[in-house]
């Protein structure tokens, strides 16, 4: 009767377990609307001929005055016939979930403090080493893996602010 029931709290204790890991490692495939504001919509409107090259990679980060800094090879692919002006953003919820960052939105800033707008010429690739993602440090001082952030990629129009 006791192994009976040892089993049985072994089995309850494993379903907790997979249940936790796969909570931590996909928060946004459970809760989409908590984790992913509009503004970080990964629905485009039209479809971009920008994309993330194979070159991207994650370098380090390092955390200065309440900020992360997540530092990145970034290459970016115009399949176009047109040059296209665009801005980068980076998404990073399981850094949001261990408490590395108040938020998981990560931005590109210009020297003026705005957001970084890029010239990707037509039928290229663009290449951008050491590029740095901007976000609020929350408490942690732990990444949660050595993987780029998710980028998302938002062409920007002539003229746009």
């Amino acid at each position: 009767m006791k192994t009976h029931k040892r089993i049985i709290n072994l089995c309850l204790l494993l379903l907790l377990a997979i249940a936790v890991i796969a909570l931590a490692f996909t928060p946004q495939w459970f809760f989409p609307k908590l984790f992913l504001p509009k503004a970080f919509s990964l629905h485009a409107k039209e479809p971009s001929p920008v994309s993330l090259g194979e070159g991207s990679t994650f370098h380090h980060f390092e955390i200065t005055d309440g900020k992360v800094i997540m530092t990145c090879r970034i290459e970016l692919k115009n399949s176009g016939s047109e040059d296209i002006m665009v801005r980068l953003y980076g998404y990073a919820p399981r850094d949001f979930a261990l408490e590395l960052l108040k938020s998981p939105e990560l931005f590109v800033f210009d020297e003026n403090g705005k957001n970084r707008v890029f010239i990707v010429p037509a039928n290229t690739s663009v290449i951008f080493d050491d590029l740095a993602f901007f976000g609020e440090h929350a408490r942690s001082y732990m990444k949660a893996n050595r993987l780029l952030p998710d980028i998302i990629i938002e062409m920007v129009e002539e003229g746009a602010p």
